[in-house]
């Protein structure tokens, strides 16, 4: 459980960073508000985390496409969960520090979020076993 704990991080390393760029653009330049922002920065990085979990975290091979998309779906529920956490953490940080720290709450909340989906792709998504 440690190795694709250590490569689920790498993959959520990506993902933080396309998340927070994404957020950072989304509110600072194009003045997005802050939970739509990150609510199109969530999808973004899932995308993108999806992807690199598939491949290179649980090294999953898909059978065919439509494989790929029920399993696709299967991940964008569970991580909603995670996109519920990041938003309540990303408010109540916001509520208790005022909004000149939102991108700090959004990073706080990325990180809580992290765990509840690394246990729900690992045993219910892509059922990785050693």
């Amino acid at each position: 459980m440690i190795r694709p704990l250590i490569k689920y991080s790498i993959v959520g390393c990506s993902g933080v960073v396309i998340n927070t760029v994404t957020y950072f653009y989304l509110v600072n330049k194009f003045l997005f508000s802050y939970n739509k922002a990150a609510v199109i920065a969530f999808l973004i990085a899932l995308i993108s985390n999806y992807n690199l979990n598939s491949y290179f975290t649980f090294l999953f091979k898909f059978s065919n496409l439509t494989n790929y998309f029920v399993l696709f779906f299967k991940y964008f529920i569970a991580n909603i969960l995670g996109l519920l956490i990041n938003l309540s953490v990303l408010n109540l940080f916001i509520h208790i520090y005022s909004v000149e720290y939102n991108f700090y709450g959004q990073l706080i909340g990325i990180a809580c979020a992290m765990s509840v989906s690394f246990l729900i792709s690992l045993k219910k998504i892509f059922i990785y076993e050693q």
